[in-house]
Parts: structure tokens; sequence; C-alpha cells
């Protein structure tokens, strides 16, 4: 995995989550607050991640992509099989995602040779404000495929009642055609179901 420059010094003085707190959030269940002023730049907290098999070109169960990020890479196996799943440790799953790249108050900078994402401000973040951070514009669209899973399942099993269907009709129809130059004797049927 080809590196810049500049993520290639290991840090020893990881940054504990100190200045912030869980709490509901009106946005979506959970969410993490400041609980004193954090100045821009700073570093919220670092969080250890532990990388999956998972690839995001996989066939994955939809949860994968609730609880997994697809670790950000450019590497040549990372364009053949997909960007490599992991799961973040810490509170990185409770960050929420800001309406727009603009409105986010936090980044997640990503330090692959020590498996650590660094959660920074961009703004100054005043105590008791949530910090949002930007998953990008496709951000949520996996939620959906919970539901489109389930559309899908509704429409295959259609798909195959109809495939199931059109082979009895064409078994019964082959059938007919050979029980005509059969003697009138032996006669042919489906197996009942």
């Amino acid at each position: 995995m080809e590196v810049p420059e500049e993520l290639r010094e290991f840090r020893t003085d990881f940054v504990s989550p100190n200045k912030i707190k869980i709490k509901p959030s009106e946005l979506h269940g959970y969410g993490i607050f400041a609980i004193e002023d954090i100045e821009e730049g700073e570093i919220i907290e670092d969080a250890v991640y532990v990388p999956t098999s998972y690839r995001s070109r996989d066939l994955t169960h939809y949860e994968i992509k609730e609880y997994c990020y697809a670790l950000p890479c450019d590497c040549d196996e990372c364009k053949h099989r997909g960007k490599c799943f992991v799961f973040a440790m810490g509170n990185v799953q409770l960050y929420n995602c800001s309406d727009s790249k603009e409105d986010a108050s936090a980044y997640m900078h990503w330090r692959p040779l020590e498996r650590v994402i660094s959660v920074t401000a961009l703004k100054d973040i005043k105590k008791e404000e949530e910090i949002l951070t930007w998953y990008g514009s496709k951000y949520g669209t996996h939620r959906d495929s919970k539901q489109n899973s389930e559309i899908s399942t509704l429409d295959e099993n259609s798909i195959k009642k109809a495939v199931q269907d059109a082979t009895n009709t064409a078994l019964q129809n082959k059938m007919k055609e050979l029980e005509t130059s059969l003697p009138s004797k032996i006669k042919l049927s489906l197996p009942s179901e």
C-alpha cells in the first residue's frame, strides 16, 4: 500500500477522548458532544481500527456496511478487490453525519501504518455542541439496502415461482408431445408437489 509521506511518521502520543461525551442526539440515536471548548485543528481522539476480510466489492450483509468503514486506499489490490472494511474502536461509530461537507465540525484522518483514525476538529467547537463529521453524500444509502434486500427477496421469490411455472408448463407440453409418439398403454406424469 502506498502511503503519503506525511502519514509515514509513527506517533506515540495517542489522544484519549477526554474532551467529549456520548449522549442522545436529536439527529440520530447517540452522538458525540464536546464537554469543553475544542480548537480548530485539535485532535479530538485517536481510535484504533481492526481490518476485516470483507471488501467493498464483496456481496456483504447490509450490517457490515452499517458498522464497518471502508479503508481509504488506492493500492492495486484495493482497486481490484475493493477497499478493505475495518472495525473502528473508540467513539468513531457515534459521530453523526452533518447535512453537508461544509457543516462538518470534524474529520477522520486515517493513519494506515498505525491502524489509527484521528478525529480532528475542522473548526472551533463549543462546549455542549454535537461534533459532526461528513461521511459523504452516499452515507445512509446502505440502510436502504436492508429494505431493498427484502424487496429483492420478494422479487426473487416471484421470479423463482414464474420460472418454476414456466418449467412445469414446458415439461407438460414436452410430455404431451412424447405421449403421442408412445404406445397408448404408457402414460407420463409430473411428480406431484
